[in-house]
């Protein structure tokens, strides 16, 4: 299946969720925030949103620095 995320082109063989699709790119769950389409996505709904072919998908983590 074929994503954008961060808008690059990603092609996703197992993840069907987007809390798959999270552990499958490495991202550490209590550290980011998503947002699908321009939507912010609850973390309580990871595990139920299904993903979709050409979804967009941004994830954002906090950044340190000044």
């Amino acid at each position: 299946m074929q994503l954008f995320v961060n808008g690059k082109k990603e092609i996703v063989k197992q993840a069907k969720t987007l809390e798959e699709l999270l552990r499958e790119l490495g991202y550490e769950r209590d550290s980011i925030a998503v947002a699908s389409h321009g939507s912010f996505v609850p973390r309580r709904e990871y595990a139920n949103l299904c993903l979709q072919e050409d979804m967009d998908l941004e994830i954002l983590m906090p950044m340190q620095g000044g």
